[in-house]
């Protein structure tokens, strides 16, 4: 999933957010990264990103989101 993520594609980003939700698939559990994941996934529309942006964002504080903010902009791979 993480190049189809890297690429842009939506669906591909909200399994990596939820992977990096519950530590599946052995990337260990990063709540910040999957909402920044989970961010990129709900610009794009896909079914079940905004709800999962909600979820993740009460288990969050503020200074977390920012970053998780910060953090989206860079985890895209730009076409080139």
């Amino acid at each position: 999933f993480l190049k189809g993520a890297q690429a842009g594609d939506g669906d591909s980003q909200l399994a990596i957010a939820q992977c990096d939700d519950t530590g599946r698939g052995g990337v260990g559990r990063h709540l910040v990264r999957a909402y920044a994941w989970t961010l990129l996934a709900g610009q794009q529309n896909v079914a079940g990103a905004a709800d999962y942006l909600n979820t993740l964002s009460s288990a969050m504080n503020a200074q977390q989101r920012s970053y998780a903010v910060d953090l989206s902009g860079g985890l895209v791979t730009p076409a080139g």
